[in-house]
């Protein structure tokens, strides 16, 4: 299941990165008109692109914030776990006492009913606890996109490249336009430097 989530947010982020390099690309192009002459040729057209899954899989701040995320998915799903075995066994003890008769039908029904009034509270409570999580996947992607377009925003400041694209949006691309270890790097010596 994890893997599936990873696989979805790695896709959304691929087809954005994508969508706002095109962007970048065009209105880098418009407003450097004046300095720089798009070329007429398209061979003469700057071109790189950038493996966002290969990018995600080694970039440090990236996987320091899924590893945070999954442990605390990890903690919530344990103690949700942890409290529903409580109740079941709670159940067992009041159904062994009912059948011994050491309590009436009465005291049973109402054990049994605030049992089941406790298991919806647990599961309310997992599920206030998932929507966390989702929020907080959220506030990891943005921060994951912010940094990666930033980082492609400040490698490409002297407009050296007209369009960089995201690997998998494209069909075939040389070797030579995979700039996505430059990418990386760049990237990571900004995570060691804050962390210092």
């Amino acid at each position: 299941m994890n893997n599936n989530k990873t696989s979805l947010i790695i896709s959304v982020i691929s087809i954005v990165i994508a969508i706002i390099a095109i962007v970048f690309a065009l209105t880098k192009t418009k407003t450097s008109q004046e300095t720089t002459s798009v070329p007429s040729n398209t061979s003469d057209l700057k071109v790189a692109y950038v493996n966002v899954d290969t990018l995600l899989n080694h970039y440090d701040l990236y996987n320091n914030l899924m590893i945070n995320y999954y442990n605390k998915q990890n903690t919530y799903e344990r103690q949700l776990q942890s409290k529903l075995t409580a109740i079941q066994r709670q159940a067992m003890t009041v159904q062994d006492q009912y059948q011994k008769g050491l309590i009436t039908t009465v005291t049973y029904q109402q054990k049994m009913q605030n049992l089941q009034v406790e298991q919806e509270k647990v599961q309310q409570w997992y599920q206030e606890k998932s929507q966390e999580l989702a929020q907080d996947q959220q506030i990891i992607m943005n921060r994951v996109t912010d940094s990666i377009i930033s980082t492609i925003n400040e490698f490409n400041k002297d407009a050296q490249y007209y369009l960089i694209l995201n690997k998998a949006a494209l069909l075939y691309g040389t070797p030579t336009m995979d700039i996505t270890d430059t990418i990386i790097n760049l990237m990571n010596s900004k995570v060691n430097l804050n962390e210092q």
